[in-house]
């Protein structure tokens, strides 16, 4: 009798299946059927239950689409239309239970989903599916799939990448490849989106962590990935988590045999703020015969918050305690050590006596006094800035000055002194050029609405001259891409350039690169100084047999044929 039952519930389940609107399109329809005759299912219904529930939904819109295609709409475009729609509609009714009873019923991946993850469109939908649905074990073996197939470098959803190591290692390594293949352009680029990636959660910040560690290690871009590390660790993202960086980062370094520095160093990073207790623990055991490893104190955190201790005026730092604030930031930036199977083998210290010196002789001077007193110390200045932190530092000090807009007020050179400093920092030091034109950019744009029109014009023309001495020292692209904007309004074309910058100020600055440049010119240099050419309302006002004129006509007739 319990036979007899379950051959009828076998049966009932089946016609029920049979029932649905277009069951016969689906895959498991002869799994159905074959399990509705084994319970000796009356073929008749079947086939009356199967055609009658028939509405040729996919059918209707192939025709449609046919008819589309011979009323000559474009073929993409009816293609595109009709897989939105779907797109659409899947996301609007997919149930994450059912996609994983797919798998239950059938015991493997369906064959269908091999023919789907070949098309871009259906693999981004599934992204998304897999972004929504993180627990969704049929999405999440989907992702694996395609990175398996080759496609990893799409999945840009941290979620989808984070669920399965596989898919995540190959998504970060792709992320660094890029980095590295294209250097420094493309570190500051791509830095924001590799950094979200990492500290999504702490399992992939660590993870993260590790690989770019033992990279570091590599005689062959090590240094790089200290540098990709120690940006993550600098960015936002990792700002906004609510991850202990920090101690996961120490843990990281193995360097449990100095337990009382590395919580000194943890204690102040964690808090973004120094003190005396900590500092003296530090300067206690890099001061001693056998100091720790100094890669423990080159935290790039850790440096900027020495530097704002000892070079800025706002820092209070007890006098007592300066000697130690600077000894450790000389200490970091001037210490070699070699290392082989983790044995320190030497420790060249040579430059640190040097280095300790031009820093408190620097320091004295920029805490002690203005920015218009500095006129008398400028020499002291420049010896001191020989040194790559003092030059850093002194940056540092100007960001701080040229925020108060009083100081040009009482201003009495032709130049500014703090901005002459600029020129020979950037001089000095190459790696400080991108952070000086990004303070020149931020001091050209600003409105400087307390000074009188033509001290603001004049302070403007000072900010262009070290602009212009950038370019005569190589830095040539950002500053004529910069300058562009700012003629063109950052790209609103329909604001009157007059409105945006004084036209004055650009045509100082055409006049100041065609009295530096000549030929030959690169097509780029053509191509950036062209709009410039060509704007009557910077070059009307040259006269006719002028060098400038002169140099406009050479320069556009070189475009002409460099160009076209």
């Amino acid at each position: 009798m319990d036979e007899v039952k379950s051959a009828e519930e076998e049966i009932a389940e089946c016609v029920d299946k049979f029932k649905q609107t277009d069951f016969i399109m689906e895959p498991s329809v002869v799994d159905y059927l074959g399990r509705y005759y084994e319970q000796g299912g009356p073929p008749e219904k079947a086939i009356q239950l199967l055609s009658s529930n028939y509405t040729a939904v996919a059918q209707m819109v192939n025709l449609l689409a046919d008819w589309l295609v011979q009323l000559q709409v474009d073929a993409n475009v009816v293609r595109e239309t009709i897989e939105a729609h779907f797109c659409h509609l899947i996301k609007k009714h997919f149930d994450p239970n059912k996609a994983d009873s797919i798998f239950t019923l059938e015991g493997r991946a369906p064959d269908w989903l091999g023919g789907l993850i070949k098309h871009e469109k259906w693999r981004t939908l599934l992204y998304e599916l897999a972004d929504e649905y993180p627990d969704c074990l049929m999405l999440n073996f989907t992702v694996k799939l395609i990175a398996e197939a080759g496609f990893q470098g799409e999945i840009t959803g941290v979620a989808t990448a984070c669920q399965q190591i596989e898919v995540y290692c190959g998504v970060l390594t792709n992320a660094v490849k890029a980095i590295v293949a294209n250097g420094e352009t493309s570190l500051k680029e791509h830095i924001g989106d590799l950094s979200s990636k990492v500290v999504y959660a702490e399992h992939s910040f660590l993870f993260a962590l590790i690989l770019l560690k033992v990279l570091s290690e590599q005689q062959y871009g090590g240094s790089l990935a200290t540098r990709i590390m120690q940006e993550i660790l600098q960015s936002d993202a990792a700002s906004d988590q609510a991850l202990n960086v920090v101690t996961m980062k120490l843990a990281v370094e193995r360097y449990g045999q100095y337990p009382r520095v590395t919580q000194a160093l943890a204690s102040m990073l964690s808090k973004r703020q120094l003190n005396p207790a900590d500092i003296t623990v530090l300067y206690k055991a890099y001061s001693s015969d056998s100091p720790p490893p100094v890669a423990i104190i080159r935290e790039a955190q850790f440096l900027q918050l020495l530097q704002q201790a000892v070079f800025s005026k706002t820092a209070s730092v007890n006098p007592d305690h300066k000697h130690k604030y600077s000894y450790l930031l000389a200490y970091a930036v001037t210490v070699y050590e070699g290392w082989k199977n983790n044995r320190r083998e030497f420790t060249n210290n040579d430059d640190l006596k040097a280095t300790l010196a031009a820093i408190e002789k620097a320091s004295a001077i920029l805490v002690s006094k203005g920015a218009n007193e500095l006129l008398p110390e400028v020499e002291t200045l420049f010896n001191c800035m020989r040194y790559p932190i003092v030059g850093s530092g002194l940056l540092l000090w100007i960001e701080c000055e040229v925020q108060d807009e009083s100081i040009f007020h009482r201003n009495v050179q032709h130049t500014p002194v703090v901005l002459a400093l600029l020129d020979e920092i950037v001089v000095c030091h190459v790696l400080l050029r991108d952070k000086v034109f990004s303070l020149l950019c931020e001091l050209f744009t600003r409105s400087f609405s307390s000074l009188q029109a033509f001290v603001r014009i004049e302070l403007k023309k000072n900010v262009i001259d070290r602009m212009i001495h950038l370019v005569s020292l190589g830095y040539v692209t950002p500053v004529l891409k910069f300058m562009t904007s700012c003629m063109s309004g950052g790209g609103d074309e329909k604001q009157p350039m007059a409105d945006r910058v004084d036209v004055s100020l650009i045509r100082y600055f055409v006049t100041e690169i065609l009295d530096i440049v000549g030929p030959p010119y690169t097509a780029e240099f053509l191509s950036l100084m062209k709009p410039f050419l060509e704007n009557e309302a910077i070059t009307e006002v040259f006269k006719s047999g002028s060098a400038e004129a002169e140099a406009v006509a050479d320069m556009l007739q070189a475009c002409h044929e460099e160009l076209t």
